[in-house]
């Protein structure tokens, strides 16, 4: 979708015009599991900063044991409410944010984190974020948003 946006034209004073975000999100789906995976590639990391909000907010009630927050994006500038996804990451104890660059160097020494685009082995180390005896008493649910090709190697 951001490559798609960056082509649109602008209007004379040099902006995108946007129209208003319509239609109803159903909570209920976000419900019934104690552990979330949330997968996210590029702008579709968006729609799951407002499910953690409401996360945030019902987190009690909802029963909730563990949120594995994974962001896919092309280079660490583009990783969108990373320091805020950090943040949460020290304050709260079931929340984990896995950000990972699909264009990093391979001599890139700075960048800690895992890179490279999705794979089995990549998926294999972020479930095993989560011990094995609290997914084995609990509902997982798994989320994605992004580019069709990326939901796609996510389900399969």
């Amino acid at each position: 979708m951001t490559q798609i946006l960056k082509g649109m034209p602008l209007n004379e004073n040099g902006r995108m015009e946007i129209g208003y975000s319509c239609g109803n999100f159903n909570t209920d789906w976000l419900h019934g599991a104690n552990t979330y995976f949330l997968f996210a590639a590029g702008s579709g990391i968006t729609p799951f900063f407002g499910i953690l909000n409401y996360y945030l907010e019902h987190n009690i009630a909802l029963g909730i044991s563990h949120v594995v927050l994974v962001h896919w994006s092309k280079e660490e500038a583009d990783l969108v409410w990373h320091e805020d996804f950090k943040t949460l990451e020290k304050e709260k104890a079931w929340f984990n944010f896995v950000p990972v660059l699909t264009q990093v160097a391979p001599d890139d020494e700075s960048w800690k984190g895992l890179g490279g685009r999705i794979s089995l082995g990549q998926l294999s180390t972020i479930l095993d974020i989560v011990p094995s005896s609290k997914t084995k008493k609990s509902k997982v649910r798994f989320m994605t948003c992004g580019p069709e090709g990326f939901n796609c190697s996510v389900c399969e």
